[in-house]
């Protein structure tokens, strides 16, 4: 705002005579709320209502205005200061949006190629893990149980939207796919959960 007022020396100089009062100040107001956001640029507008009354509308140097048309000057750059604040905002918060999602989307991307890094590993682990079966039919179902228990377990973290889980659900879900086997479960019930990582070392042990 001080350079917008500055400007109008030059301005004046140059025209021979005063320019309109707020001539540098609507510029000013778009390029503040457009800079800093709508506050700043509402408080800009204040800030050029109260500067341009005082130097810039007759009477010049003076709180008194001579006629109408300075009251009407007021309240043009009221209204009209006030609506390029609010565009300008508005074009600073789209932006802070756009920035926001950029972002997010960048880090849902980072998180997706990681968990997908983490599965192909512990893929690989439970292939090696399976590969001392007699026979390939062996082999096929001991891979089956194993990567069937990870799907549940993942499962259950989607539903639990990546949070902690109970570990009797856990146990629940990684054992289901080996009934039938030579597995058993039971014992008394222990009330504690797993995170992500855990979860699915967790499965993978089981």
């Amino acid at each position: 705002m001080i350079a917008a007022a500055l400007l109008r020396i030059p301005f004046d100089a140059l025209a021979g005579r005063p320019m309109p009062p707020f001539i540098t100040f609507y510029p000013a107001v778009s390029v503040i709320g457009i800079a800093c956001g709508m506050p700043v640029g509402f408080a800009a507008v204040s800030a050029a209502l109260v500067a341009a009354w005082y130097f810039w509308i007759p009477e010049f140097n003076s709180w008194r205005i001579e006629d109408a048309g300075g009251v009407l000057s007021l309240v043009l750059f009221a209204i009209g200061g006030s609506f390029a604040a609010y565009v300008g905002g508005m074009a600073r918060h789209l932006l802070d949006e756009v920035k926001r999602r950029e972002a997010d989307r960048s880090r849902v991307a980072r998180e997706s190629v990681h968990r997908v890094k983490n599965l192909i590993s512990v893929a690989l682990a439970l292939s090696r893990q399976a590969s001392n079966a007699n026979s390939v039919e062996e082999y096929r179902n001991r891979l089956g149980e194993r990567l069937t228990a990870l799907a549940r377990a993942q499962d259950l973290l989607v539903k639990t939207d990546w949070r902690a889980l109970p570990v009797p659900e856990l146990i629940h879900a990684a054992t289901d796919p080996f009934h039938g086997t030579a597995f058993r479960r039971g014992g008394r019930r222990v009330d504690r959960r797993a995170g992500e990582l855990g979860a699915r070392a967790f499965a993978c042990t089981l």
